[in-house]
């Protein structure tokens, strides 16, 4: 009997669902609404990828598919199978004798099919080895590559029936196997039931490899085609994949063409001739990744990465806007393709006016131009004055004239003057002017103009020192809002903004505390040390979510007295056992300054707790100290959950290597305060930066050494954060509260008081309490989140996905409003200042619509929880769940004729559709609503 379409694509999705269980297999079973993608350059953008089901690649070395796989996204690898490239590093293994024939218009070998010897090179040496590596999906390319050589009908049977062979004996030796044929037409009807779908280029439009250009496809071609990819569709049930070529500068015409392929029912796959871009399927994906050039030369020798210009002064905010900043330093590590679709613009921050690498620089940014990637130079262009790139921008420098005795603002736009006016300096002068573009600054020496910054077509710039002005005490004020340049310089998209300060509607708080003199004398109480104190008036006080770090150095050096060792033990594991406290390490030593440390070595001048038979190594700091925590302090059923680094937390990839090795999280770094009088954007840390391959999260707000100058007097000065969370809360929410503090706040009476008086000011605020790791597990999700938009979609629709547990997403309120019934895995929302803040729940993937009005429906306003489900049975029934970690409270909106019940009971609000459950912090809700249609929709 002959399975519909529709159970055998069911059957298939059975199968891989007992293989993943049974056997962790990866497997997708493809179907029309796939989304399918092709990426054959090095290095692919892996974050970005996850969001088709289906990736494509060319297999390499650092290409682990078993590390990227998941249930809904797996990697394919291309497999050559007709031809062979001139450049192959196959050619080694392959004899002459397999050879049939050459593709001109490609430089490659055209093989023989009815060769045995190559079929059995195919399957036994290439797909085995692929399928080793953990390929399980195989995309056969160049089946027909035997149609361009002059064959008798004889020899031409006998290629396809080689080709058939090859295909069967892949699913005998691997059942599990997912095959994509690249056409293959004319061997369908022998092979379709041992493959999975169908590929076909050019469609609409095509790369003519003879002429290397791009054309539009025949309409002869196009008929002929569209005939063949019709009955691969209707009469095998195959899934069509369509894969066009466009310019990767073109991208509305790369929509266009993939609507025309949507809309005949096939997947289609736009993108340049040599898939070295992301292109557009069933989705667009939006580009979050910002490139911040700076010039590794120019940077003092061992500089932090956090004090690079390019990275100090934007990542904050780039990240508050929903961008992942990324430093690239000018050298031969460029990225070697086109960074569109990838990255949504580029950021030049150069220090010097002609950079050393400026040959590599100028031809580098003319691709990436040309390719329609926004360019912003920030304070110098970093090329020769004569560099044929700037008269491509229209820029003309021309030779100061000699004496400059003033310079005088010429024209001044309003939003130049953010922070601070500026301040034209004669030795900064440069009589640089541009032609095309909106000048927003210009100067003049009395003879020669400057247009200081300017946003052109390709991108804009801000030359020195007109970016910001730099103040006393390591201050300084932006000239331009950057917000608003970089914004139309980079023609950055709107989109929902992953937002880590708030959770379900309410601002984010967390606790966590380092380990530093846990063991020390408190000397305003007697007979007590700063452990016990912080045990008894705080923690025993304050049972709200809070991490704890110690320093086992700290209590190996107690070991000398038993008595005293014995005691702060238990007062270590008391804390440990306390319901509200997860468990950190804060390192072995207690390193100050990382950047210096050599493994190996004793480093006594870089330790807190130095000893010269101490040989450092990352190890023995956070693994060890690890498992000293877990065995010596952790109670039975908990864990370390996180290292707090120390020190100037400058780290090197070598702690973050052990870190990931045990299966913690790390957290720490770039303390910068945000007061009244340091009031600057540049003020607002970043969220982290990466080191090597790990991802290094800053604490979101400096803790109370910052805030009294190095333990400086007065030491209640930490009260100060009470100001820091209300200017970074109003008129804008720029950071979650964190009260991040060590043991010797205890040791001073005067400091512990403002310690407290920061926790009772905080616990009065409308907040969300959080762990600290999942305040990390919320950055680390921001980092590879995916936005995207539905290729037939109305402008305000959006999807996410891979968000994981980062559920709270933001968006101006001008922007509307979501349509509670018509998106997917959304809540509700809240609007704060001027956002509203959208709660999502935890599927996989989440689909937003935006409408103009407020929903009639039931929805979630806020709580004081995580949401961790939300299902919408019907418009009467909504069942949800929320997770904390204090009495639970919640509101919900438009609950006329509603009912919430909790165990089938109903529960009582507190004022109106607000929520309150003393007795639990969690809990799973039924909402029933008793309206008609019309109370719906009205």
């Amino acid at each position: 009997m002959t399975r519909t379409k529709v159970s055998v694509n069911l059957h298939k999705r059975l199968i891989c669902s007992m293989l993943w269980f049974l056997f962790s297999f990866a497997c997708y079973a493809i179907d029309d609404n796939s989304r399918v993608a092709f990426y054959y350059g090095t290095n692919p953008p892996l974050d970005e990828l996850h969001a088709f089901n289906i990736v494509v690649v060319t297999p390499q070395k650092d290409l682990d598919p078993k590390k990227y796989n998941n249930l809904s996204s797996q990697l394919y690898a291309y497999v050559n199978v007709g031809e062979v490239d001139a450049n192959s590093p196959d050619l080694k293994q392959i004899k002459p004798s397999w050879f049939k024939g050459k593709n001109a218009d490609w430089g490659s070998h055209i093989m023989d099919m009815a060769n045995p010897a190559w079929r059995d090179y195919l399957l036994n040496k290439k797909i085995s080895s692929l399928w080793e590596q953990g390929y399980q999906g195989f995309f056969l390319d160049t089946l027909d590559s035997y149609q361009l050589l002059k064959l008798t009908p004889t020899q031409i049977k006998e290629q396809q029936a080689g080709i058939v062979d090859l295909i069967k004996k892949i699913k005998i030796k691997y059942p599990g196997a997912t095959i994509i044929t690249n056409r293959g037409f004319e061997v369908l009807d022998s092979i379709h039931q041992e493959i999975n779908a169908m590929a076909a280029e050019s469609l609409f439009a095509k790369w003519n490899p003879a002429a290397k250009k791009y054309e539009q496809v025949s309409d002869s071609d196009r008929k002929w085609l569209l005939n063949v990819l019709n009955k691969t569709h209707q009469e095998y049930h195959l899934p069509v994949i369509v894969i066009d070529y466009v310019p990767p500068g073109k991208p509305e015409e790369a929509r266009q063409v993939a609507k025309q392929i949507r809309t005949l029912g096939f997947i289609p796959w736009v993108a340049d001739a040599d898939l070295n871009t992301i292109g557009v399927s069933t989705i667009e994906i939006v580009p979050r990744k910002i490139l911040l050039l700076y010039n590794l030369t120019s940077e003092k020798i061992n500089v932090r990465s956090t004090d690079i210009a390019a990275f100090d002064y934007t990542a904050f905010l780039f990240q508050f806007k929903g961008f992942v900043p990324v430093l690239q330093p000018v050298d031969t590590t460029l990225p070697q393709q086109v960074v569109k679709g990838k990255y949504a613009g580029i950021v030049a921050w150069f220090n010097e006016r002609v950079v050393k690498h400026h040959d590599l620089l100028e031809s580098w940014l003319s691709k990436q131009i040309q390719a329609g990637v926004p360019v912003v130079f920030m304070q110098n262009f970093g090329l020769p004055s004569t560099s044929p790139l700037l008269k491509q921008l229209n820029i003309n420098i021309d030779k100061n004239k000699q004496i400059i005795t003033s310079v005088k603002t010429k024209y001044k736009e309003k939003s130049i003057g953010f922070e601070v006016l500026p301040q034209p300096l004669t030795t900064d002068f440069l009589a640089a002017t541009i032609k095309n573009a909106k000048v927003l600054l210009k100067l003049t020496n009395g003879e020669q103009d400057e247009d200081a910054i300017a946003i052109a077509p390709w991108g804009g710039y801000v030359l020195a020192p007109f970016d910001m002005v730099v103040l006393p005490n390591t201050q300084a004020r932006w000239v331009i809002n950057p917000f608003s340049f970089f914004s139309e310089a980079l023609r950055l998209p709107q989109f929902p903004i992953p937002d880590i300060t708030t959770a379900t509607g309410r601002r984010i708080m967390t606790v966590h505390i380092d380990g530093d003199a846990f063991v020390s004398r408190v000397p305003w109480i007697d007979n007590k040390y700063a452990g016990e104190v912080i045990l008894e008036q705080i923690l025993n006080i304050y049972k709200i979510p809070t991490t704890v770090s110690i320093i086992q150095r700290e209590f190996v050096l107690l070991e000398a007295n038993a008595g005293l060792s014995k005691r702060l033990t238990e007062t270590a594991q008391k804390i440990f056992r306390l319901p509200w406290v997860q468990i950190a390490t804060h390192t072995y030593s207690h390193p100050l300054v990382w950047g210096g440390l050599v493994e190996g070595k004793p480093n006594m001048s870089a330790l807190s707790y130095p000893d010269k038979n101490y040989l450092f190594n990352y190890k023995t700091e956070v693994a060890g100290s690890t498992e000293f925590i877990n065995s010596k302090l952790a109670p039975s059923d908990k864990k370390v959950v996180a290292v707090f680094w120390s020190g100037d937390c400058n780290l090197q990839q070598g702690p973050l290597d052990v870190a990931a090795e045990v299966g913690i999280k790390n957290i720490n770094g770039m303390a910068k305060i945000y007061l009244n009088a340091s009031k600057s954007l540049n003020n607002l840390g970043a969220f982290g930066i990466m080191v090597g391959n790990y991802f290094q999260v800053f604490a979101p707000i400096p803790n109370e050494f910052e805030y009294t100058d190095d333990w400086s007097q007065p030491l209640y000065a930490f009260q100060n954060v009470i100001h820091t969370f209300q200017l970074t809360d109003k008129p804008v929410r720029y950071k979650p509260m964190s009260i991040y503090y060590h043991f010797y706040s205890a040791a001073d009476q005067a400091a512990f008081r403002a310690l407290k008086r920061v926790y009772k000011w905080a616990l009065k605020q409308y907040i969300t309490p959080l762990y600290i790791a999942d305040y990390i597990s919320k950055v680390l999700d921001f980092n590879q989140i995916i936005i995207a938009k539905d290729l037939n979609g109305e402008p305000n629709t959006w999807y996410i996905l891979n968000n994981n547990s980062l559920r709270e997403f933001r968006l101006p309120i001008s922007q509307g409003f979501p349509d509670i019934e018509k998106s997917r895995n959304v809540a509700g929302y809240s609007p704060i200042n001027s956002d509203n803040y959208i709660h999502v729940g935890s599927q996989a993937d989440t689909f937003i619509k935006l409408t103009t009005t407020e929903s009639r429906h039931p929805f979630l306003i806020d709580a004081n929880a995580e949401l961790t489900r939300w299902d919408i049975l019907d418009m009467r029934r909504i069942n949800f769940s929320l997770m904390g970690h204090v009495p639970l409270s919640f509101k919900l909106a438009n609950m006329e004729n509603c009912q919430v019940e909790l165990n089938h009971k109903p529960l009582k609000a507190v004022d109106v559709n607000s929520y309150l459950i003393q007795e639990a912090n969690s809990g799973t809700f039924e909402i029933h609503c008793n309206r008609s249609k019309t109370q719906e929709t009205r």
